[in-house]
């Protein structure tokens, strides 16, 4: 995880030094990726309601968790600290 987090250092020095897109899309691009192996390597499980679907329950969660935000580029589930919500995966 350290060489991730430098790598996403130095594109964001990059971008903020050059601001040429392809700096930004990298530094973004490392980001996302940061992100997802971290979600990976710890997910969150949710205790399963039997009475309702896995999908209406994982949907439920979200929406008492988060707010919408969109159309736009931006667009998606955040919370009150503004962390994106990926989404849920049901076995």
């Amino acid at each position: 995880m350290k060489k991730i987090l430098e790598k996403i250092n130095q594109a964001a020095k990059d971008w903020n030094r050059s601001k040429e897109e392809k700096y930004k899309k990298e530094w973004y691009r490392l980001i996302k990726l940061y992100n997802e192996i971290r979600i990976a390597s710890n997910p969150i499980y949710i205790p399963f309601d039997t009475t309702v679907s896995c999908a209406e329950q994982g949907e439920e969660i979200i929406e008492s968790i988060a707010t919408y935000h969109g159309p736009g580029t931006n667009q998606g589930w955040y919370t009150e600290d503004n962390k994106l919500i990926y989404g849920f995966y049901c076995e």
